[in-house]
């Protein structure tokens, strides 16, 4: 079967270097040329600070700074590093035919206290971008072709009326979708009211009983249709994901419970890249050593166009992925998904 999608994976070089090579090899200023490029939003994923007290945790160096040693997350990994926005930012600002780049994100806390720690503010000034909170935004209540779990969503006019969209997930593990990147990125954070009622009140995972035909790999059936309709309101052009880094779980067979000893961040040093977000998540899912067909959402965004998630209908340009990968523990009970 000829390959019909095309994925770049660089690693190892300048996070400069890499990022361009990306742009190259997707061909990105013919997309503006093709698309325009009026706006282009670059979405980062800055989903949550609510685990992190300012006073007990360091951002920018990724450390506690006192208090209780399990205070949130490890931020380096756990949400898109402040330094490949800033990098993609300013190569996409730079591209021919780009007038105006928007930094946007609609966070499950104050977006604007995500841009603040995250150091968006800095990124926007230097490279004149804008910022917009996505749950603030101006919405069109949009039907979803096809919903399986919903029928209609709010879609936010600056990723609506945007020329291009530009998604920039980090490489992680995730209870109830086996990963995230591009499409849970885009699924959850391009939707008012993050993680509120139109995405992961569409199941109750959390509490689910001992069986639940629900799940499957650990992961809910009704939260990967919901993204996918989410994703096929709230196209995407690009997704460059983050993998300098790459997060899972580091309590194998325990409740994974948002806390610094539940997350192992290991470094990868590389970026992933690819007009089909589909087939870029599912060859992060593979560097992770997880089976992209055993990813329920990358399997339902097959099923329903939105790209590919069989390696046999992806082309692969830069390193090879045996060379950059991980053996990674998925989150607990969702074992099924990674490779012996």
């Amino acid at each position: 079967m000829a390959a019909r999608s095309l994925v770049s994976v660089f690693a190892k070089g300048s996070l400069d270097e890499m990022v361009s090579k990306v742009l190259d090899a997707i061909r990105f200023v013919e997309l503006v040329e093709e698309l325009g490029g009026d706006t282009v939003v670059v979405k980062p994923n800055f989903a949550d600070v609510s685990r992190i007290a300012p006073l007990e945790y360091d951002t920018r160096n990724n450390s506690p700074l006192g208090g209780e040693a399990g205070v949130g997350l490890p931020r380096r990994g756990d949400q898109t590093s402040i330094e490949i926005v800033d990098v993609v930012t300013g190569q996409v600002k730079a591209t021919p035919g780009v007038k105006q780049v928007v930094v946007a994100e609609a966070s499950a806390t104050p977006t604007w206290k995500a841009f603040f720690l995250y150091g968006a503010f800095e990124v926007a000034k230097k490279h004149h971008a804008r910022l917009v909170d996505l749950n603030n935004d101006e919405v069109e209540e949009v039907q979803v072709p096809n919903g399986r779990v919903l029928s209609r969503i709010n879609s936010p006019r600056t990723i609506r009326t945007a020329n291009i969209v530009i998604s920039v997930p980090v490489l992680k593990a995730w209870s109830a979708t086996g990963i995230t990147a591009n499409l849970k990125n885009i699924a959850g954070g391009t939707t008012p009211s993050y993680y509120g009622p139109t995405l992961c009140n569409l199941t109750e995972w959390r509490t689910r009983p001992r069986y639940n035909p629900d799940i499957v790999n650990g992961q809910s059936r009704t939260l990967a249709e919901g993204i996918v309709d989410i994703a096929s309101v709230n196209r995407t052009h690009v997704g460059i994901i983050d993998a300098m880094t790459v997060m899972h779980n580091a309590r194998p067979g325990q409740e994974f419970r948002f806390k610094w000893e539940d997350a192992k961040v290991e470094e990868l040093g590389a970026v992933i890249g690819s007009r089909d977000i589909v087939a870029a998540d599912s060859v992060g899912a593979q560097i992770m050593g997880f089976y992209p067909h055993k990813i329920l959402h990358l399997k339902a965004a097959k099923e329903r166009g939105l790209g590919t998630n069989d390696p046999r209908e992806i082309g692969l340009t830069g390193v090879s992925l045996e060379s950059i990968k991980v053996k990674c523990a998925p989150m607990t009970g969702a074992e099924a998904i990674a490779e012996p």
